[in-house]
């Protein structure tokens, strides 16, 4: 059964007990290469693969760019 999330301000359904790891995955980001908050607080990365997405919550994910 699948759960509704917003995502980068758009509702998104994803399976229930999907953690952030499987759900970078499933959108195709690199999991190194990305920044996760979840209803406004910032996750660690070593919290991804161990941290479920609930129905409602509000994740925003960026992708981490090197300058120079």
């Amino acid at each position: 059964m699948d759960i509704r999330i917003i995502v980068n301000k758009k509702e998104t359904a994803v399976p229930e007990g999907a953690t952030v790891s499987e759900l970078l995955e499933l959108l195709g980001y690199n999991s190194n290469r990305s920044s996760v908050w979840i209803d406004g607080g910032q996750l660690l990365r070593r919290e991804y693969p161990s941290t479920v997405v609930a129905e409602g919550q509000n994740l925003t994910i960026r992708r981490i760019v090197a300058g120079g």
